[in-house]
């Protein structure tokens, strides 16, 4: 047997579907920050390396479009090179988990079981199995029809959402029978005429023992809407011993579903936000049992909840970590992100986790419905950097492509983001305000009045900084 620890040989395979660059990027410094970049086998579009110049020692390019083809690129690539694999990162919750999967099966890698795969890859299953497990969420029914039983059982205000993928697409907030027909007449044609999409696939799943064959385009997820704080962690389970990796406070945003940004807590903020460690962890151990990775399985997991009070209440959940902005945040203010913690899981190699004392939030640049976005001028950001403790800005690659926002997806309308270090979390909605003012072209005159106005709005801000350094 090989000793894949003390084996350099031996690598750690990331087939990197669906990952945002910046997510990505920050894995791969982390990776090389300590010392185990040369122990990863990246898979990934070419265009990653056409926009940022890492020095990845061990890829594949490749679009993830022919998953058999893949695996045999893989195959040529471990004999040529004569390399073994520990392990894989799987994060192709759209897919349902099938390209992971096939690879594990191949090179004889652990994974999770296919139960498991379909129910954190399915909405419905995912709130079954919490309902099963004592994990406390809201009411909510299969929906495939305005005259559906369950619109009763779930009430109003609810939330209708297609039954798999992850993000903000296709998420409508109703608050009466007729919000809930339009949004259903809205969402049915949307999907309707999809072609090519992972998560409008037929799955077939056993329910209750019996084989069932659910429609991602006939049949919806509806749920009560739960009202509180919205939080997100990531967590790892390694043989039935949870940790929780980081906690992050969300800051409703400009639409349902999307956020002005993420604040990212440290241990002394999660008491000020009634968060209980210990409570949280044994959430996420029923979490992971509900997911059957209760015993004998390595994992890192996502978690989505509401917080009101002391009262809890899931949202989702998912077998890979949550990947979004926070993730460069993350390694600003950890040094690694949770992808990393994944990695060394598959490595075979300790993880040791501890909350940091600072904090940090992200702040997501959005633009205005209808705005032509050609090129951005940062330079009011640029000037409030010291000032407002910003440590980077970034805009997306493809800011101005002509995406469109539309009423099922606004993620055309995000342009970039600022990460920032030590701030005031109860102040955050307001500075996520300020910054994407700061960023909006303004006539002389207003700019006049703006740059008065952002020399005092620090100090209520941070508490008493001098703004005049």
């Amino acid at each position: 047997m090989i000793n894949h620890r003390n084996n350099t040989k031996s690598l750690v395979i990331f087939p990197a579907y669906e990952v945002g660059y910046s997510e990505l990027l920050h894995f791969l410094k982390s990776m090389e920050k300590n010392n185990l970049l040369n122990r990863l086998l990246l898979i990934c579009p070419a265009d990653f390396f056409n926009v940022h110049q890492v020095q990845v020692p061990f890829y594949i390019i490749d679009d993830f479009k022919a998953h058999p083809a893949l695996v045999r690129k893989i195959e040529a690539w471990a004999k040529s090179n004569r390399r073994t694999f520990t392990g894989i990162i799987g994060v192709d919750e759209e897919e349902q988990f099938k390209l992971s999967k096939r690879i594990a099966r191949r090179f004889k890698l652990p994974f999770y079981h296919d139960r498991t795969c379909s129910t954190a890859s399915n909405k419905y299953l995912l709130k079954t199995a919490f309902k099963e497990h004592g994990v406390l969420t809201g009411d909510f029914a299969l929906f495939s029809g305005l005259d559906d039983p369950g619109i009763e059982r779930v009430g109003f205000p609810n939330v209708l959402k297609v039954l798999s993928g992850n993000g903000s697409q296709y998420l409508f907030r109703n608050e009466n029978m007729e919000q809930l027909t339009e949004n259903f007449h809205i969402l049915k044609a949307a999907v309707r005429n999809i072609k090519g999409d992972p998560r409008f696939r037929k799955q077939h799943v056993f329910i209750d023992g019996q084989a069932v064959v659910l429609n991602p385009r006939r049949q919806f997820l509806l749920e009560a809407f739960t009202d509180g704080e919205e939080l997100s962690c990531d967590f790892v389970t390694c043989d039935g011993v949870v940790q929780v990796v980081r906690v992050v406070r969300k800051i409703k945003g400009p639409y349902f579903g999307y956020f002005k940004g993420y604040h990212l807590l440290n241990e002394m903020e999660l008491g000020q936000y009634n968060i209980d460690l210990q409570q949280l962890k044994e959430l996420c151990e029923r979490i992971a049992r509900a997911l059957a990775i209760d015993t004998g399985q390595t994992g890192v997991c996502m978690v989505d909840l509401k917080v009101q009070g002391r009262e809890w209440s899931v949202l989702e959940a998912s077998i890979r970590p949550g990947l979004s902005a926070f993730n460069h945040l993350m390694y600003e203010i950890y040094g690694y992100t949770s992808l990393f913690l994944m990695a060394k899981q598959r490595l075979g190699m300790p993880i040791d986790i501890r909350f940091p004392q600072e904090n940090g939030a992200v702040v997501y640049l959005y633009a205005r419905p209808g705005e032509k976005i050609q090129t951005i001028d940062s330079s009011s950001l640029e000037s409030l950097k010291q000032t407002l403790h910003i440590v980077h800005i970034h805009f997306y690659e493809d800011t101005g492509n002509g995406a469109a926002d539309t009423v099922t997806d606004h993620s055309a309308l995000l342009r970039g983001y600022a990460i920032l270090k030590n701030i005031d979390g109860e102040k955050l909605p307001e500075l996520a305000d300020f910054l994407n003012e700061a960023l909006t072209k303004m006539p002389p005159a207003a700019r006049n009045l703006f740059e008065k106005r952002f020399l005092d709005f620090p100090k209520l801000l941070i508490g008493g900084n001098d703004t005049n350094e």
